[in-house]
């Protein structure tokens, strides 16, 4: 996108960050390059497009830019003197902002000085290339002056930066009495490359990049972890381990004995190896033109050096008449790949691989077909291709790089039958992408880790026998997925697996032999969780809707239904972890640990009970913890008569400022009111109050119908979410499946029964005062209009009133599959405006 506006009505570009722009002069266009050039030094500053008039345009920037050291040009104001060299020695301030094509941009070794702001609204911009030099280069530091905030360069790519190669050491011009680190908030890098003349990292240099997988030091001597770098080794769900640290040959034994690095799998590689390692993509060796479309391609070579096959590819720069140009080449709305390719020599080679980032950006793109000769799909290859809504995927796919074919738009899939050697994270982020089908006869063993994360449409997938292991954070961010069935070979569930997903009941088969910790964060919407009875290393006793370690009685796993047995000992790490629509949780007597992080970021949570007589040993100090600042001030810690003393001075129930003794409460009935009118409906509503256990202490709901459903009295209702925050409600709007995305909104308790009559069993506990309204729905007539508001006809509620406790029977009748809602109310005013409670349901596919 281009934006063109004057500089006088831009408050961003007008020293907003108090400092004072170049003069305005028109810059210099050279190779699609433009600069302000020095003539007097003959520097050149790289800049933007800026008219004689004061008007500017930003955004003219894509694909992969390539910045020279030095070029030729005339001097503005003295054109005829002719041409002479200017050297590239500083980046302007938000040189490359807007540039939404742009995606890598290389730095060479004779730039000085960047500016702040470089990459403000160029979200594609996922490598960064500071080439190697002898000299440092310098970040600026600036305090914006309307905020007070420090800003750095590279701060706006602190949430998109995958790939970052530092060949020189790096310098701070700051305005700001403190300094902020340069890399303080980068959490995407996924490989980073550290150049042979980098004598010294920056204090709090890459401190949370939790995506990493990959680093290269190319130092001569082994290079000592500068102050605060990788902070995040530190957290409990780190794996230091998992990242592979390249170094050159003779100093692995060094670098096993330093901080930081030696937590790190090193590995030691050759020096062609070295040379080679800045994940720069390469240019290409010639080009063919198929179907009226030129493709470029790189030679595919095996161990002696010739040249076996050929791989498409997209060069960062190409040689066009007289000049070079980094214009994007890849236009066309269809592009065939053939089979085989002719080079200029005349020798013919099959096509084997697309290489990495082919096609990304290609925005035009509609159909790209590919020939059953290639092997290998690049990382990031259709990246941005959101008109791609159809890929083949052939059997002799078996290979893929790092995010293969994610950020597209695909909307469904085929997966090969063998895909064990893909590479992470191979649809990530594909938001249009609702199915997702496995070929008949598949032998895939593993899905790779976060194959599906963040593909918030997906709604459908059937995961074939093959199955053993499910890659860390797989489905997270699946929004729109509701049900999986894990297939009966599964062996071992990883870390993450359903991340935010909307899955409301899981069932884990007998052959997983092991659950990692965190497999269910942040599942909210999970209120039904059964693990097969003949599993013999985990058991979900009592119907409790948790996960259990049979051999030590440890929870490892639950949801917001779960009920903890009395037999359990102990929770283990992430068991509970960031499900916010958990509400209340008892624990039982019997329980003598709770491990560090075993309840965290429970937002919703508002009651804990504690029935432990003796709280000393049984939490570390962070086995409760939140990243919510006021946790510790609004839940209610309720324990037995006489103890509040002994949790007040015990490690991790000190915290708590509001720890209440507690006595047993006789349960009554509660009977349906008096309203004096038959018309009782959800506009009659007045205040809608949560009746999930945010404010009672258990909730059971039992359902005998006339087609044998059955619950049993320990079984807890489909509890739905209760609350959607702005950043959840700007995703779910962003859904192409809206109504999916927003199923768990719905403040209250949500049952569906099947067509027929039969009655509900509701046994409410707590120690307040309540309403309860019951909403039978059978959803015959949706969207109707009712005094001009938008209804869901017919329905029938029940309200009652509940003075302690008590059960409810709800008898019902229904010629179609129907939904009963049961819902809390603060009361009935017969002399406020009809307020519709919406409860924001789905209609069964």
């Amino acid at each position: 996108m281009k934006k063109s506006i004057l500089f006088a009505m831009s408050l961003l570009l007008a020293g907003a960050f108090g400092r004072e722009l170049m003069a305005q002069e028109t810059p210099t266009l050279v190779d699609g390059i433009y600069y302000y050039l020095d003539a007097q030094t003959q520097t050149a500053t790289v800049t933007y497009k800026r008219e004689a008039d004061g008007a500017y345009t930003l955004g003219d920037y894509a694909g992969n830019l390539i910045i020279p050291e030095y070029f030729w040009a005339a001097d503005p104001a003295n054109p005829e003197t002719g041409d002479r060299q200017y050297k590239v020695t500083a980046i302007d301030d938000q040189a490359f902002m807007w540039c939404t094509g742009l995606y890598s941009v290389s730095i060479p070794a004779t730039v000085e000085t960047l500016g702040v702001n470089l990459f403000t609204r160029a979200p594609q911009v996922n490598e960064i290339i500071i080439k190697d030099g002898t000299e440092p280069i310098a970040f600026t530091q600036v305090k914006d002056s309307a905020t007070g905030m420090t800003i750095t360069t590279f701060d706006d790519l602190s949430m998109q930066c995958q790939i970052f190669y530092m060949g020189r050491d790096i310098t701070i011009n700051s305005s700001v009495e403190w300094p902020e680190p340069a890399f303080n908030g980068w959490t995407a890098l996924a490989k980073l490359t550290i150049g042979k003349n980098v004598t010294k990292i920056p204090d709090g240099f890459m401190r949370f990049c939790r995506d990493l997988h990959m680093v290269q030091v190319n130092t001569p001597k082994p290079l000592p972890a500068g102050a605060g770098m990788f902070m995040f080794f530190s957290e409990a769900d780190a794996h230091p381990e998992n990242i592979t640290l390249n170094v050159p040959e003779g100093l692995g034994a060094a670098y096993k004995t330093m901080d930081v690095w030696k937590q790190m799998n090193i590995q030691e590689v050759d020096e062609q190896v070295i040379g080679n390692f800045t994940w720069v993509t390469s240019t290409f060796d010639f080009t063919a033109t198929n179907d009226g479309v030129r493709l470029f391609y790189k030679y595919i070579k095996n161990d002696e050096g010739k040249n076996i096959a050929a791989m498409v590819t997209m060069p960062q720069v190409w040689y066009e008449g007289s000049t070079w140009s980094s214009e994007y080449p890849y236009m066309a709305e269809v592009i065939n790949v053939p089979a085989s390719v002719t080079d200029p020599e005349g020798e013919t080679f099959a096509v084997t691989a697309i290489d990495d980032y082919t096609f990304r950006g290609a925005v035009n793109l509609e159909e790209l077909n590919l020939p059953v000769s290639v092997t290998y799909f690049g990382g990031e290859a259709i990246d941005g291709c959101m008109n791609l809504r159809h890929l083949d995927l052939h059997n002799t796919l078996i290979n893929t790089g790092w995010l293969a074919f994610a950020r597209s738009g695909l909307e469904e899939v085929t997966i090969p039958t063998k895909i064990d050697e893909w590479n992470y994270c191979a649809f990530q982020e594909c938001e249009y992408l609702t199915k997702v089908t496995f070929r008949e006869g598949s032998e895939t063993e593993i899905l790779p880790a976060r194959m599906f994360w963040g593909c918030t449409a997906l709604r459908t997938i059937t995961l074939p026998n093959s199955i053993k292991q499910i890659g860390e954070g797989t489905f997270s961010g699946c929004m729109a997925l509701t049900h999986i069935d894990l297939p009966t070979s599964l062996e071992k569930m990883t870390a993450r697996m359903f991340h935010g997903c909307a899955i409301r009941d899981l069932y884990i088969p007998a052959n997983v032999s092991l659950i990692e910790g965190d497999v269910l964060l942040g599942c909210n919407s999970l209120t039904k969780l059964t693990v097969d009875p003949a599993n013999k290393l985990y058991d979900s006793r009592d119907n409790c809707n948790a996960v259990i370690r049979t051999a030590d009685n440890t929870l490892i796993a639950g949801c917001s239904a779960s009920v903890i047995p009395a037999t359990v000992d102990s929770i283990g790490w992430g068991a509970f972890d960031e499900i916010e629509t958990m509400q209340s949780i008892t624990l039982p007597a019997n329980l003598k640990k709770i491990a560090e992080g075993g309840l965290t970021n429970l937002n919703g949570l508002s009651i804990i009970k504690s029935e432990i007589q003796n709280p000393t040993g049984v939490l570390s100090e962070y086995s409760i913890d939140s990243w919510y600042g006021d946790f510790f001030d609004r839940v209610t810690l309720y324990v037995p008569a006489g103890t509040a003393a002994a949790y007040k001075v015990a490690t991790g129930w000190s915290k708590f400022k509001n720890i209440v003794e507690t006595e047993p409460v006789a349960v009554t009935m509660l009977q349906p009111a008096e309203l004096g009118s038959a018309d009782v409906s959800f506009e009659n509503v007045d205040t809608e109050v949560d009746l999930t256990n945010a404010v009672i202490d258990n909730l059971y709901v039992t359902c005998d119908t006339t087609a044998g459903d059955t619950y049993d009295s320990k079984e807890k209702a489909f509890v739905f979410q209760t609350a959607v925050d702005e950043l959840q409600m700007s995703s779910v709007l962003e859904s192409p499946n809206v109504a999916d995305a927003v199923r768990n909104s719905f403040a209250g308790i949500v049952l569906e029964v099947p067509a027929g009559q039969g009655v509900i069993s509701v046994t409410v506990k707590t120690s307040t005062d309540r309403s309860v309204c019951v909403t039978v729905d059978n959803m015959e007539n949706p969207n109707a209009e009712k005094d001009g508001v938008t209804v869901t006809l017919p329905y029938t509620t029940t309200y009652f009133t509940q003075p302690v406790k008590g059960d409810i029977q709800i008898e019902y009748n229904v010629t179609e599959s129907a939904y009963v809602f049961i819902y809390g109310a603060e009361a009935l005013k017969d002399d406020a405006a009809p307020q519709l409670v919406s409860a924001r349901r789905i209609a069964k596919a």
